[in-house]
């Protein structure tokens, strides 16, 4: 259940990072989405999935191991075993967007924050309107 402040714990969260840089496995997308989750929650949505990394790669090889001990075929699909699913765009739910290339996870990650979705860039937050391809999950 989401805190009874969650809407200016989210907001203080959001303007906090607003100009932070991005910084692997500090301030990175799935950094992020777990603040994000603890700012709604009180409780985060996969600190298990924290780790110690300082590069792209470095992340690439942590979640792949991650991925591979717990099962899952993707980091969708590891979402998916924790949050549900949602074809609206609510303001808290975590948004994915997939990347095209060579990335870490195939996904952008960020957070409903008003009809635009807040995701994290090397130099801070970028605010941007969703995409069709979009994935969200509720968190209630």
């Amino acid at each position: 259940m989401r805190q009874a402040d969650w809407e200016t714990r989210l907001g203080e969260m959001i303007e906090n990072l607003r100009d932070e840089p991005m910084v692997w496995s500090v301030n990175d997308c799935f950094t992020f989405i777990n603040a994000c989750h603890y700012a709604l929650k009180g409780e985060f949505l996969a600190d298990e999935w924290f780790g110690k990394y300082a590069t792209a790669y470095e992340a690439k090889m942590h979640y792949g191991r991650l991925l591979k001990e717990t099962g899952h075929a993707s980091i969708t699909e590891a979402i998916d075993s924790k949050l549900d699913r949602d074809v609206g765009m609510a303001r808290g739910s975590i948004a994915a967007r997939h990347l095209e290339g060579d990335t870490v996870l195939g996904y952008a990650f960020g957070v409903v924050v008003s009809d635009k979705i807040a995701f994290l860039t090397l130099d801070g937050l970028d605010f941007v309107q969703p995409l069709e391809t979009d994935i969200f999950w509720s968190v209630n």
